[in-house]
């Protein structure tokens, strides 16, 4: 062995020294800085916080005010093209109704109260009238039994001087012997609604021997 280098540690050169130093102090930096972070912790978000509005000394508050109206918020104003009289939301005038046409009287003449008559007899049924027949108008003589309203025949204009006469059997119409009740009936053709009728008279029919 070699006496002169035996005894001496080698050196180390000057770089290698300052890096350790860093190294050292870089450890120490990031161990504080984790150290105040888990002290502190994590800032709390502040709480935001609205004041409330206050109505000052020249702050009025005003309130909803309806306008002058129907109760309901319409406002009376001019008319508008819905209410002039032809507009669109006029309403229309009620058409008059007609007067219902005065009903002639009708006297009954033939045959006489409780008259007799076969089943296969032609009976003539006889009337007058003062106010002559209105276009479109027609007496109806019908016979009335058992509830039923049954047509025996009608006339449109006289044909007995000014009054009426029409002849017909009434056996097979009215289908059976026995009493019925007859009348005359003044009608418009078109929709045969009565307008007058006469007082009812009874008759008999019995079987033909």
């Amino acid at each position: 062995m070699n006496e002169e280098t035996g005894g001496e540690r080698p050196k180390l050169p000057g770089t290698t020294h300052l890096l350790i130093f860093l190294l050292i102090v870089g450890l120490a930096l990031a161990g504080w800085i984790g150290y105040s972070t888990r002290a502190l912790g994590p800032a709390a978000p502040a709480a935001t916080q609205t004041a409330p509005t206050q109505v000052g000394p020249t702050q009025v508050a005003t309130a909803a005010v309806d306008a002058p109206g129907d109760g309901f918020g319409i406002v009376a104003g001019q008319a508008t093209p819905w209410a002039v009289p032809g507009g669109p939301g006029e309403l229309p005038t009620p058409e008059a109704t007609p007067a219902p046409p005065v009903a002639v009287p009708i006297t009954l003449i033939g045959p006489p109260p409780d008259s007799f008559f076969r089943m296969g007899d032609s009976v003539t049924f006889y009337w007058s009238s003062p106010e002559p027949l209105a276009p479109g108008q027609q007496f109806t003589v019908y016979a009335l039994a058992d509830g039923a309203q049954i047509a025996l025949g009608s006339i449109a204009e006289p044909n007995l001087g000014l009054g009426y006469q029409l002849h017909v059997v009434p056996g097979p119409v009215t289908g059976r012997p026995g009493p019925f009740n007859w009348s005359i009936a003044l009608e418009d053709q078109a929709s045969g609604a009565i307008i007058g009728q006469s007082a009812v008279r009874g008759i008999t029919l019995i079987a033909d021997n």
